[in-house]
């Protein structure tokens, strides 16, 4: 099975440096070494990259600061 696509990196606008990192706890996260991004903990890749998709969608989504409603 193929993992999901990553969406761009929220703060830096790419997705040309990142990659899911695996730490001692067996946490994964996507993480931009351009600019330090760190993406919520999963307990796979797939998951992870899942909830970095999620908080860019989520992030897409909001109304800009000072936007009136």
């Amino acid at each position: 099975m193929t993992n999901p696509k990553m969406k761009d990196c929220p703060t830096c606008g790419t997705d040309d440096f990142l990659a899911v990192y695996t730490y001692e706890a067996g946490n994964r996260h996507v993480e931009c070494t351009q600019c330090n991004y760190l993406g919520r903990a999963g307990t796979s890749i797939k998951q992870a990259i899942k909830l970095h998709n999620e908080a860019v969608g989520d992030r897409e989504s909001r109304p800009a600061s000072g936007a009136s409603a």
